[in-house]
């Protein structure tokens, strides 16, 4: 598969010419060919300069048109998280590239970004991935510079400039109309290396790439002679979407509806008592604790949906109006009379929304309701989800069409915005008597539980729903492309399924999809969202607090996502900071704090598996609940009887469950 965009405007179809490269084998230079789409990425010459619309293309897709180009190209600018690729022909020294060696400015601040950096290198050079901390600023110019500190490991001196790059540097034009006024250009004409509309291309870029060398001249304070390489690149916008359709489902403002009229499923005023429910529905049984559960209701409330296919229809934009479609719940009410306050609870992928029989008891004997839903394409929401190929494949994560992925952890927050909404509003009457099951606002708040998916839908739903204040995350992350790849239990579906489209493991072309991939699902990515849940900007100026619990070792969602998006949470301005609390192993960039703190924090468990919220056999369920269920009355994080070290093994993890939970390309 070859990868191509389009350049700066250069007035001219024809592409930039490939240049006779001087330099000596011996040394390293960065790569730069835009003729045959070698150029570091992400890069504004990607982007059409009218538009600001990505141009990605290939060979065999020249107009950008299939996927995964179509995704791209749907969109304004690149990721805030994914890795900056910048390749070089010959090798450099891993430990000469360096913030300060290979700098990367916000254009608007001024300021470097903190970046992390990788240096893979093969036979024909070094690729170096430079990644930020934390997310870029979104709609934000950023300008990288290669400078001489980063060192050739062939030559032992600076990288150098090749000769495209040099003849982009020059202040003067190379042509004027169809006059060569470049005397090297001329004599490669004259002698056929070169045509005319090759040079007058490469005149419209560098044309087009002086700001970046202006630019980079005075963020560095020295001579672009002086400089191997310099690009810019503009993030993408965010946030734009999700609010429109949490401000719908306001105005829509639906009721939660029972599916039996006015009776529960279960318990007082039941065909069937709670201990019956539990002995007599498939995967439940009467081990299971349900003591404190007085009733379960089943309903629907109607929200929309703004998927026009599960497979290839990802959200228009603007989004529209959407469809109506009937959300299903389970909801389990403790004794007593109501309204309860209550827990909104989100399943992880590959779950469905029975989830909550799990662990509904020990919120319902705390005097909390439960209700929870099932995620896009989950449990009642999945239908017939067999494939173009005949399987059977969950596309939640969907490879083929990346949009769908994005959206349909976005679907999954709209979701939770109507049962926001109808708990918020009052509208939760399920049995016909005198008011609501759950208290409304403004005399309480829903409070949301997730875990796994359904912890990382419910950090991009808290951003933006003002009515959901405080929760618990269990076992989320963030940066998505980088948590897939980093878990064992998913990668290996990941390289296979990539492999099948040509895409082989550590190749340029592989790079590219992974940048391509988190610059698509960016809108939907937590780590995004996270410092917006607590400073509440884009949910009326109403902050929330969160808890966040890493299992320690989790082969599911890595323990190093779930830090990227405890570090991304950690630079929100609020008082008091997200900090962790209690440190097994202290993570960088997060605040240090004591045992019963007041306030957004991360809580490591030792010796649990990823389903231990759910699954005593995976770790210590009980003492998790607790937490969970202390978090959300008090704002503190206690300890119930964690041991502060990982001294006994991880519970043995079946990840069996998650198999084809990848689908495509």
């Amino acid at each position: 598969m070859l990868w191509g965009c389009d350049t700066v405007s250069t007035g001219t179809a024809a592409p930039a010419p490939n240049l006779p490269n001087p330099v000596p084998v011996s040394q390293t230079f960065p790569a730069f060919d835009p003729t045959n789409s070698v150029i570091p990425l992400p890069n504004d010459i990607a982007r059409n300069p009218q538009t600001g619309f990505n141009q990605f293309t290939s060979a065999a897709d020249p107009n950008g048109t299939t996927e995964p180009f179509a995704s791209m190209n749907s969109l304004q600018g690149f990721s805030t998280s994914g890795s900056l690729i910048i390749p070089f022909v010959g090798p450099v020294v891993p430990a000469s590239v360096t913030n300060d060696t290979l700098p990367v400015f916000n254009t608007t601040t001024g300021q470097k970004a903190t970046m992390t950096y990788q240096v893979l290198t093969t036979a024909t050079g070094s690729t170096v991935f430079a990644t930020p901390v934390v997310p870029l600023n979104p709609g934000t110019r950023y300008l990288v510079v290669v400078t001489s500190g980063v060192i050739s490991a062939s030559s032992g001196g600076p990288v150098i400039s090749n000769s495209t790059t040099n003849f982009t540097k020059l202040t003067t034009p190379l042509v004027s109309g169809n006059t060569i006024l470049n005397l090297q250009l001329a004599a490669q004409v004259a002698s056929g290396a070169l045509t005319l509309a090759q040079v007058q291309s490469l005149e419209g870029l560098r044309a087009g790439l002086q700001p970046v060398w202006s630019g980079a001249e005075q963020l560095v304070g020295t001579t672009r002679a002086n400089i191997p390489m310099a690009f810019a690149f503009t993030t993408q916008p965010l946030f734009v979407d999700l609010p429109a359709a949490r401000a719908q489902a306001v105005t829509d403002n639906r009721p939660l509806v029972n599916a039996l009229g006015t009776a529960p499923l279960a318990g007082t005023g039941a065909a069937q008592t709670v201990d019956q429910f539990y002995m007599n529905t498939p995967g439940l049984s009467a081990a299971i604790p349900h003591a404190a559960i007085a009733r379960i209701f089943t309903g629907t409330v109607t929200g929309r949906n703004y998927i026009t296919n599960p497979i290839t229809g990802p959200w228009p934009s603007p989004i529209g109006t959407g469809t109506d479609r009937p959300i299903p719940f389970f909801a389990c009410l403790p004794a007593g009379a109501g309204p309860f306050p209550v827990v909104i609870f989100q399943h992880g992928i590959t779950r469905n929304k029975n989830d909550i029989f799990a662990t509904a008891n020990g919120y319902c004997g705390q005097g909390f309701a439960v209700i929870a839903i099932d995620l896009e394409l989950h449990g009642a929401l999945r239908a017939d989800m067999t494939g173009p190929d005949g399987t059977g494949t969950n596309p939640f994560i969907n490879l083929a069409v990346l949009r769908m992925t994005r959206d349909n952890i976005r679907q999954s927050a709209v979701h939770l915005f109507y049962v926001t909404q109808a708990i918020a509003s009052g509208q939760t009457n399920l049995d016909a008597t005198a008011g609501p099951e759950f208290v409304p606002v403004p005399n309480a708040r829903p409070f949301f539980v997730g875990t796994s998916m359904g912890g990382i839908v419910g950090t991009v739903a808290m951003a933006v729903e003002n009515n959901l204040v405080r929760g618990v995350l269990n076992v989320a992350g963030g940066r998505l492309v980088a948590t897939v790849l980093a878990s064992p239990t998913f990668k290996p579906q990941i390289i296979a399924g990539l492999a099948q489209a040509g895409l082989i493991e550590n190749t340029p072309d592989f790079f590219k999809f992974l940048l391509i991939a988190q610059t698509v699902v960016d809108d939907a990515d937590p780590i995004n969202y996270a410092p917006h849940v607590l400073t509440g900007d884009l949910a009326g100026n109403t902050p929330a607090s969160i808890l966040l619990q890493e299992c320690i070792g989790d082969v599911v969602v890595p323990n190093s996502s779930t830090e990227d998006l405890a570090r991304s949470f950690a630079t929100a301005p609020v008082n008091p900071a997200f900090s962790q609390v209690a440190a097994i192993n202290p993570v960088a960039g997060v605040p240090q704090v004591a045992i019963n703190f007041v306030g957004p924090a991360l809580f490591q468990i030792a010796n649990a598996a990823h389903g231990a919220i759910l699954d005593p056999g995976q770790g210590p369920t009980t003492q998790i609940i607790t937490q969970i269920i202390n978090f959300l009355g008090t704002n503190t994080t206690v300890n119930p009887g964690f041991p502060r070290v990982d001294n006994a093994a991880t519970p043995v993890f079946d990840p069996s469950q998650y198999d084809n939970a990848i689908y495509g390309p």
